[in-house]
């Protein structure tokens, strides 16, 4: 994990929201430039493409990494979102081992350990990263990311009705368990009929299969990042009956769980082959 020992903090170079169905890019070679990334929407793998490490980053969390070292995005789903800021580090990126021993959003550097930082997000995760005498020149410029990031997600999420943005926040907070239209309706004190109907209308599609849409979402990026079996990735997402897990996984995605395992195998292996 990186630790930043700065002085004076840098101007940013950009603040944006990044949104893409294309399922990979590389970045830039850019010496000094560390980019902070929060993934809203669409987990990602990093990949150094000089090293091969690859780094799994999931939906809601965040992602730091140092623009001088070569690496490719690709996106493990049909849409992928993320709120990003970098800024100029004059002083020599460090690697440290020194844990941050706080709760809440996940923060990856990739080729390093995962660790958990407050649940203020990205700005207790780098405050806590930094050395004593950068903390307000820290604190600083990140209130001005938020600030950028801040403005759109309002801006994205100002014409979505606050019934579905919360049945959808249930849902990403829950996905690991069973969850039902019932459960949600109730957790939000409404009617299921009228939560129904109101997804339904807004979203164009059910409550139900939105669910289902975002645990096999999950389901696929495990595959993806891990040996795990169809059985072991349902139960991560509160899926029991590993049968009608994979009549949903080849109904939407047209394929069987153990067809996109292989072609995922035979890919990796062909680009390795390749180098």
């Amino acid at each position: 994990m990186y630790k930043f020992d700065i002085r004076i903090f840098p101007e940013i170079y950009f603040a944006h929201m990044h949104r893409t169905s294309v399922k990979k890019w590389t970045l830039g070679h850019i010496e000094g430039l560390v980019e902070i990334a929060y993934v809203k929407k669409g987990a990602v793998k990093l990949v150094n493409t000089a090293t091969k490490e690859k780094t799994y980053v999931p939906e809601n969390a965040v992602f730091i990494i140092d623009h001088s070292i070569p690496y490719e995005i690709q996106n493990l789903s049909d849409e992928h979102i993320h709120y990003t800021a970098a800024f100029y580090i004059n002083e020599k990126i460090q690697k440290t081992s020194r844990p941050v021993n706080d709760k809440g959003l996940n923060v990856y550097f990739p080729e390093s350990k995962v660790l958990t930082a407050n649940t203020s997000a990205i700005f207790s995760a780098i405050q806590s990263l930094t050395h004593p005498c950068s903390e307000i020149h820290t604190a600083a410029l990140l209130m001005r990311i938020f600030d950028a990031l801040s403005e759109q997600t309002l801006l994205e999420n100002s014409f979505e009705n606050p019934i579905c943005l919360k049945a959808k926040k249930v849902i990403s907070q829950r996905l690991h368990e069973k969850i039902s239209v019932s459960d949600i309706a109730q957790m939000l004190n409404i009617s299921n009929e009228h939560l129904s109907r109101v997804f339904s209308k807004n979203e164009k599609i059910t409550l139900t299969d939105y669910i289902n849409s975002q645990k096999l979402n999950r389901v696929r990026e495990i595959l993806f990042v891990s040996d795990m079996t169809l059985e072991n990735a349902g139960h991560c997402v509160g899926f029991d009956d590993v049968k009608y897990l994979s009549r949903l996984f080849k109904k939407k995605y047209g394929t069987t769980p153990r067809e996109y395992i292989k072609s995922i195998k035979s890919t990796e292996k062909f680009e390795e082959d390749k180098l």
